[in-house]
């Protein structure tokens, strides 16, 4: 009897270990489960930031706009969300004409900020922070007067043409520098005028006589015309000579003077085409002269009532 008593105290007893050992063993697994199931889980996704790009100083000519990595419509503002990482790419514009140049980039980017790319765009920057862009667009400052300084005869006997230099300023600061400033210089058919001369121009003379003339100045930072070399007064300057016995000039007779009318325009956005505006202008008289002593006709030139020197009186 007592033999059968012991024997469910036993079961009892290794049931309880049992069950525990097996509640543990589940438990772990569980446990080891969950921890796998855990490292399977993609990341969290990197977090967007914000782009506002604007203008300032400008007016409607002025513009910007994000190009990437999505291209939104010009204006006076643009913005975009994009994920951290991305390469932003802004831009800026100016519609001709206008009296506003870019001028830098302001920005909380350091790798923007200060900018001063003139090419259209800001270059690229990678995005971290949500991020301000404002393009500053500053009045141009246009020279108001072109003087020519008349240097010498650039052949003495016979005359064959004149040396002289060009200069641009401005009158309301004579130290501003327009170094990189493309001028224009236009001779207009319609301001050619034959009337005091026996010589007469065709259409096509005239528009002859205008393209050969009309050309373009970069300014250095001098404010003279870059393209002549050396520095002035050391032999720096421009020249134009005239056959007197070739075609128109053969027509004029001694002591006639043609005229005409020089334009002065800055090209870009301040003026287009040879619509003006033109911030000089001069009146050049073209004089031929019989040279005795040579038995020779030379031309010679006067601009804005300035001759060359040596030049004869006219």
């Amino acid at each position: 009897m007592s033999r059968a008593k012991k024997m469910p105290v036993l079961l009892v007893g290794g049931a309880s270990v049992l069950t525990a050992l097996l509640a543990a063993l589940l438990l772990a697994g569980g446990l080891f489960g969950l921890h796998e199931a855990e490292a399977t889980q993609p990341p969290p996704p990197p977090p967007s930031y914000t782009v506002t790009v604007n203008t300032s100083g400008g007016d409607s000519t002025c513009e910007v706009q994000i190009l990437a990595p999505t291209e939104t419509a010009w204006g006076s503002t643009a913005s975009g969300t994009f994920t951290s990482g991305t390469g932003v790419d802004l831009r800026f514009r100016v519609t001709c004409p206008s009296g506003y140049a870019f001028d830098h980039w302001e920005s909380n980017n350091e790798d923007l900020d200060g900018q001063t790319n003139h090419g259209g765009h800001s270059g690229d920057f990678t995005l971290y922070e949500n991020t301000t862009a404002t393009a500053v667009f500053l009045p141009v400052v246009l020279p108001d007067a072109e003087s020519t300084i008349w240097h010498d005869h650039y052949t003495q006997s016979p005359h064959w043409g004149d040396m002289y230099w060009h200069q641009v300023s401005s009158s309301s600061n004579p130290t501003y520098s327009f170094a990189g400033l493309v001028i224009n210089e236009d001779f207009l058919i319609a301001e050619m005028d034959t009337s005091g001369c026996s010589m007469t121009l065709t259409q096509q003379q005239k528009e002859g006589f205008q393209n050969s003339w009309d050309s373009d100045w970069l300014i250095d930072s001098n404010n003279y015309r870059q393209e002549l070399n050396g520095a002035p007064p050391n032999h720096k300057y421009d020249s134009h000579g005239f056959n007197p016995d070739a075609a128109p000039w053969d027509q004029i007779q001694s002591n006639e003077v043609f005229r005409l009318t020089q334009r002065m325009r800055v090209k870009g956005c301040p003026s287009t085409n040879n619509q003006g505006p033109w911030f000089a202008t001069h009146s050049i008289h073209f004089k031929v002269v019989y040279n005795t002593q040579l038995a020779k006709r030379e031309v010679f030139v006067k601009k804005s009532g300035v001759q060359g020197t040596g030049d004869p009186s006219f």
